[in-house]
């Protein structure tokens, strides 16, 4: 069975629920929105992604989360499904400064190694 890819007018005619508006992730969400000439204005705004799960899984509306968090969601058996988007958002990239002189923690390196063969 194939899933619905949902449009832009059919996903802001959904109740949204997205990160708060200061949040870096909305941000984003904000401005590829405004380059198709969309607003996004979201039913509920929260702090952190477990709420937009939990208010999704109640069925309060649509949540907008990254598809690791989705995947770890899922193992964990919550009662979500994935919505599928008729747009492909573009990747984001992300950088890492650290002095390359001082030596990394265990859990830098293993972060950096996880970068380095895109499972962040």
């Amino acid at each position: 069975m194939r899933r619905q890819r949902l449009s832009f007018e059919q996903l802001i005619a959904q109740s949204l629920i997205t990160l708060r508006k200061s949040a870096l992730s909305r941000r984003y969400q904000e401005e590829y929105f405004s380059q198709y000439g969309y607003d996004l204005n979201p039913s509920i705004e929260c702090d952190n992604l477990n709420l937009i799960i939990e208010f999704a899984e109640a069925g309060f509306g649509v949540g907008w989360i990254t598809d690791n968090v989705l995947r770890s969601a899922l193992k964990q058996g919550r009662k979500i499904k994935k919505v599928e988007f008729f747009y492909r958002l573009p990747t984001r990239e992300i950088g890492v400064a650290y002095h390359p002189s001082r030596t990394l923690s265990l859990c830098a390196e293993k972060f950096i190694e996880r970068i380095r063969q895109g499972n962040i």
